[in-house]
């Protein structure tokens, strides 16, 4: 998922909210781990999205890609773009991840 804002940089205390910080970056232990691994069957029955990038507090510039993991009806992935201050600065949909299991997007 490309996000393109008008205004050029989007420094100044912008951020991608409400995700989760233990999904974010893929890292436990200090080992590198797949979100999409679905090993245990613990994402079976589950929708969700987990967005692994950009990383909580990174400041952005239009056009950053956000990155990551979900299992959505029909493969809708929803997002919100919020300053610090919570407000909506931008949001939508995307089309990505998967419908019979986890599957990744950008």
């Amino acid at each position: 998922m490309r996000m393109m804002l008008a205004g050029g940089a989007l420094g100044a205390g912008l951020t991608l909210a409400a995700v989760p910080a233990a999904a974010m970056g893929g890292l436990f232990g200090g080992e590198e781990t797949d979100n999409c691994s679905n090993e245990d069957g613990a994402f079976n029955d589950a929708a969700f999205v987990i967005a692994t990038g950009p990383k909580p507090g990174e400041r952005v510039e239009s056009g950053f890609e956000v990155t990551g993991c979900s299992r959505s009806f029909e493969s809708n992935v929803p997002w919100k773009l919020l300053a610090r201050d919570g407000s909506v600065l931008a949001s939508g949909h995307t089309s990505g991840g998967g419908v019979d299991g986890p599957g990744a997007f950008s």
